[in-house]
Formats: C-alpha cells, structure tokens, sequence
C-alpha cells in the first residue's frame, strides 16, 4: 500500500511542498521475517526519544538466530525543531538489534535492552501491522509508541 504525505516547508522564504511516500510490508517465510516502512507516532511525543517525522524502517528478523536488526533512516528537519535539537536538516541512519521473546503464527515479539530503556517491537503477522515502543526503566512515564505505516 502506498501512502503520500505533503508537508510545507520554508527553505530561504520560499515554501516548498514535499511529497513523502511510503510503503509498509511485512513478508514471513518459515525462517525469516522481513518488515519496512514508516513509523508514525501515536499519542504524546516523549522528549527524550523521538524519530523524525520522515524516516524509514527495515526489520530483518531470523528464526535460527532468534534476532532482529532494525535499520532507521531519520531525515531530520526544522520542522522537528527543538525536540531533536537541530536547527537545519540533517540525514541520521542507526541499527539497533533485538533479542526475540516471542514468535507464533501470528505474532514476533522483540526487545533491545539500553542502559537507560528499552526498545521493544510487536508485529502481527496476522493483522499486518507493527509497532515500537521506547521505555524508560527509572520513569515509566517517559514512553514513545510508533506504529508502521
């Protein structure tokens, strides 16, 4: 499924409109999982883990292994402003690795623990949908939840 999104933005004073599409895919074999797309976040922003609004996502997932790697494309713009602490764009690629907890016909279950909090990733092989959660271990208030799109 594709999906566009217009966003305005002002480079030199003069506005410019860019056209952001996106492709969500979760593909299952019986050894492997592979997921792409965007997250999007849902409810409130925490202020000290957030992604840009224009990224892009691919999770490769092995059964053997029982392991993720997620890759994150952020494009990182003033519209993002100070949550991110840039004043200009900026192109911002990172890798995290997730360790397995849970994976059944229809969901994978994965976490990747921090010194600080945790990233955790649920996919629904039966719903087609995913999404990833950041969570605080000292504040169980500081949270983030994004889902794929």
């Amino acid at each position: 499924m594709f999906m566009a999104e217009a966003l305005a933005q002002s480079v030199d004073g003069e506005e410019r409109v860019v056209v952001v599409k996106t492709l969500k895919m979760i593909m299952a074999t019986a050894r492997s999982l592979v997921v792409e797309g965007r997250w999007r976040l849902q409810g409130r922003r925490n202020p000290d883990f957030s992604l840009a609004r224009l990224n892009s996502s691919y999770i490769l997932c092995s059964r053997d292994a029982m392991m993720c790697d997620e890759t994150v494309a952020e494009l990182r713009t003033p519209d993002d402003g100070e949550r991110l602490g840039i004043n200009s764009g900026e192109l911002l690629a990172t890798c995290h690795t997730y360790r397995v907890t849970e994976w059944t016909d229809s969901v994978l279950v994965a976490i990747s623990r921090k010194p600080v909090a945790d990233l955790v990733i649920r996919i629904d092989l039966k719903e087609e949908s995913a999404e990833r959660l950041f969570r605080e271990h000292e504040n169980a208030t500081k949270f983030s939840r994004y889902v794929l799109e």
